[in-house]
């Protein structure tokens, strides 16, 4: 899943998808779909056709490379929009897709039902923050110091506290973007942590309730 859907990996089919605007990947076709469902849960918080955005705000290199100043504020092009036809998966307009977050989350539930289905009794399956646990009450902490029991479900959180740079301008930037901007979010609150049925939903959530803090009623 890390060579289908990583950014920084040239051959990968996402880099292929955004490079030449169309591409024909199962798996991608899947991940793209759910990122999709995602975005119209959220009333479009949550955004995958954010890639290029990133990109210019200089999130297209390693975090070492950012901090000594790459990237600035640019203007979002219009609408990207995504077509699916079975396993091919197609881009119309300007801009790429971005699926990090929700892609992390969709292999940890495969992976967690991959080990249930294989009658593992018991599993916490940890993708570094975002996790899945079930056949026993797990006790997790969050990076705000509350403790979760996890049975059966998934928790992901997402937090502009992480990942930041300075752009060549000096502008503060991090890798979560507010689709109405196209720029870092800015907001009173930094970190959301959420509880769902599975860890691609936590995943999208999280992000959508850190940029629309109202979602949460």
């Amino acid at each position: 899943i890390e060579v289908c859907c990583s950014r920084f990996r040239p051959q990968s089919a996402l880099c292929r998808l955004n490079r030449d605007r169309q591409v024909d990947d199962a798996t991608l076709a899947e991940i793209v779909e759910v990122a999709l469902r995602a975005r119209a849960a959220t009333a479009g918080a949550f955004d995958p056709t954010l890639g290029g955005e990133l990109a210019g705000w200089g999130y297209d290199r390693t975090f070492p490379a950012l901090r000594r100043g790459f990237g600035g504020p640019r203007a979002r092009p219009p609408q990207l929009l995504v077509g699916l036809a079975g396993s091919r998966v197609e881009l119309t307009g300007e801009g790429q897709l971005d699926l990090g977050g929700i892609a992390k989350g969709w292999a940890i539930d495969r992976l967690a039902a991959s080990l249930h289905e294989g009658g593992c009794p018991w599993a916490l399956v940890d993708g570094g923050g975002d996790l899945f646990g079930f056949g026993a009450p797990w006790r997790v902490g969050t990076p705000s110091g509350h403790a979760l029991w996890v049975n059966a479900n998934a928790v992901a959180t997402s937090s502009t506290r992480q990942r930041r740079w300075t752009c060549a301008d000096g502008t503060e930037a991090h890798h979560i973007l507010d689709p109405s901007t196209a720029a870092p979010v800015r907001g009173s609150i930094h970190t959301v942590t959420v509880q769902a049925a599975s860890t691609h939903e936590a995943d999208a959530w999280a992000k959508a309730i850190l940029i629309r803090p109202a979602l949460i009623a």
